[in-house]
């Protein structure tokens, strides 16, 4: 019985350190997959830009104004998603399979299966990382949400419009 007595103060200290280690490295996950979605709505908005410029990609490409939404929204949602907010992650893997199928179509037309594959990577280390994300949203905060996306699309309309 001696050793085990003598043995339990190094065992519980590990384990401590180990919780720690775990609670830091999930913090890193949220804010690293919270950096992919907004990294990835950013190189999306690029997408649109660069299809806008060069006229052949707008006849291949998918819709531009779809494509400018869902890259506002997951520029919004990546913030949403550093508070850990279940509804914000369902709604960034709901716009990921929403943006997968049409580039999907577009792979098999032309066999350019990049978006596919990043779009298919990013949503899969979503998902993995699905416990993180457990705190409700408010009902103030989700109206302001909307009326945030509202303004940005309103001004990228209006800058598309007049600018």
């Amino acid at each position: 019985m001696q050793p085990v007595i003598l043995c339990t103060p190094i065992l519980i200290k590990q384990s401590a350190f180990f919780n720690g280690f775990k609670h830091k490295f999930m913090n890193f996950v949220v804010y690293f997959t919270s950096f992919t979605v907004f990294l990835y709505g950013a190189i999306i908005l690029y997408g649109v830009v660069d299809a806008l410029r060069n006229p052949y990609y707008l006849n291949t490409y998918t819709s531009p104004i779809r494509e400018t939404l869902v890259g506002l929204g997951l520029l919004y949602l990546s913030s949403r998603l550093l508070q850990r907010l279940a509804l914000a992650w369902l709604i960034t893997c709901a716009l990921l399979v929403f943006t997968t199928i049409p580039y999907a179509l577009y792979w098999l037309r032309s066999g350019d299966y990049f978006d596919v594959v990043i779009n298919l990577l990013v949503l899969a280390a979503f998902i993995s990382v699905r416990k993180q994300f457990r705190a409700q949203s408010e009902v103030p905060k989700l109206k302001n949400g909307f009326m945030t996306a509202a303004i940005l699309i309103a001004s990228v309309f209006a800058f598309g419009t007049f600018g």
